[in-house]
């Protein structure tokens, strides 16, 4: 990478639209995946708590944009705002009246960044599984992103109410398990952040001495194994040659 970024950004993406196709077939001919390659491609975050909030579930106050004047007028609607990549790949940050400088405001020409109404209460990750909560977790850590030390990390047991929203939500984005992240606000109400679809699960197991894991074994081995048809094998590569 530090060599030939381009040359290595390209084969990376060579690879994962091989791998990616080469998954959806074998869903295609009854493999259990979890979850279908799609789900990864239309589920970014804004599309995410697009369809949240319209099937009824709490979620945050966001707003995605480059307009330095959207920004201004957001942030004197809140009492506290924080702001994150819109995609991932950095550490989310309080802002602070430094941020809104207009020099500091300037770089959002660049590409636009998520701003979100800051929510003060506990942070969850819970899993759910086909229909059911099978794990739900407190992450708690000195910082705002628990990400850059090494939180606390408890199993917890959910109301009634909120165990079934999230399976709702987890319904409402089409997917078949999820490690989803939630925030408590003010009043102690869970707000959805962000439903992953291929969510890290070790390190919250080592943590909270917790299994996940199993609960994935467990559903594949109860799912009778796929089968081709006769004289059909699952492709190991691809081609549209008969």
């Amino acid at each position: 990478m530090q060599d030939d970024w381009r040359r290595t950004s390209v084969a990376l993406n060579e690879r994962w639209h091989v791998l990616t196709s080469l998954l959806m077939r074998w869903s295609a001919l009854g493999v259990r995946v979890y979850n279908p390659p799609e789900c990864a491609v239309r589920l970014s975050k804004p599309y995410q708590l697009a369809l949240l909030r319209s099937a009824g579930l709490p979620v945050p106050s966001t707003l995605w944009t480059n307009d330095p004047n959207a920004v201004r007028s957001f942030c004197s609607q809140h009492a506290g705002v924080i702001y994150k990549p819109v995609h991932g790949g950095a550490h989310t940050r309080a802002l602070a009246p430094r941020d809104l400088e207009p020099s500091r405001l300037a770089k959002l020409a660049a590409a636009p960044v998520c701003f979100q109404e800051l929510l003060p209460g506990r942070n969850l990750r819970v899993y759910v599984l086909e229909e059911r909560v099978v794990c739900a977790l407190s992450v708690q850590s000195e910082g705002l992103d628990f990400r850059e030390e090494t939180p606390r990390v408890n199993a917890v047991q959910l109301g009634a109410e909120l165990e079934q929203q999230c399976v709702r939500a987890m319904q409402c984005l089409g997917l078949r398990f999820t490690g989803m992240d939630l925030r408590e606000d003010a009043e102690g109400r869970a707000c959805f952040l962000e439903l992953n679809s291929s969510p890290m699960f070790l390190g919250f197991e080592q943590l909270a001495g917790v299994q996940i894991g199993r609960y994935l074994c467990d559903a594949l081995q109860r799912e009778p194994a796929a089968r081709p048809e006769p004289g059909q094998a699952f492709p190991r590569s691809l081609s549209t040659q008969q």
